[in-house]
């Protein structure tokens, strides 16, 4: 369940929430005719992304989850298995991961998305090497999205905003795939 904006802050409360797609199309897209267009852009552009993989789960932030009444984007993190990213041979396929993987489906298909992608990794553990990215990027993001944009310039505005502030929600959409089960977490 998505708690509800602090009015004070015009953001989530700070910290990660479970939910579903549904919920958050009733509660940030329906509120007017700006919010559906970028929230069906974003549809599309995951609708694309399943076409090519399946989407474990995405993480949504930033000002489409506030109280602006004309947010510019939807940030998104799509959680992709590493081993089926690594099983796509189609070179357009791969073309096509990059481009969502480097947050550039604004300049390349016009879809006001920010858009990147977390490789997930089912022997990850911190005593493996390969898990080091994998563990940097959940929380480079993590702090990201908790924090907001500085207002000034200096050392107090500064560490303001990195101050935690802000949520941001998880969608678990197609689950992790384990030998012909799927896990939703």
């Amino acid at each position: 369940m998505i708690p509800p904006i602090d009015h004070t802050t015009g953001y989530l409360p700070p910290g990660r929430y479970r939910t579903s797609l549904d919920e958050i199309e009733r509660e940030y897209a329906e509120v007017n005719d700006h919010r559906r267009e970028l929230w069906a852009e974003w549809s599309e552009v995951t609708t694309f992304v399943r076409g090519i993989v399946p989407v474990a789960m995405v993480w949504i932030g930033g000002s489409f989850l506030s109280s602006k009444d004309a947010p510019g984007d939807v940030d998104c993190v799509y959680i992709l298995e590493e081993k089926l990213l690594d099983g796509i041979t189609d070179p357009r396929e791969r073309m096509t991961m990059q481009v969502i993987a480097s947050n550039a489906t604004q300049s390349v298909w016009g879809r006001r998305i920010d858009t990147f992608v977390i490789p997930w990794y089912a022997n990850a553990t911190p005593q493996r090497d390969i898990a080091l990215g994998y563990y940097t990027a959940r929380g480079y993001w993590d702090d990201f999205w908790g924090r907001t944009r500085s207002s000034g310039s200096g050392n107090k505005q500064d560490r303001q905003a990195a101050m935690p502030r802000r949520g941001y929600l998880e969608v678990s959409i197609d689950g992790f795939q384990e030998t012909g089960h799927v896990f939703t977490g």
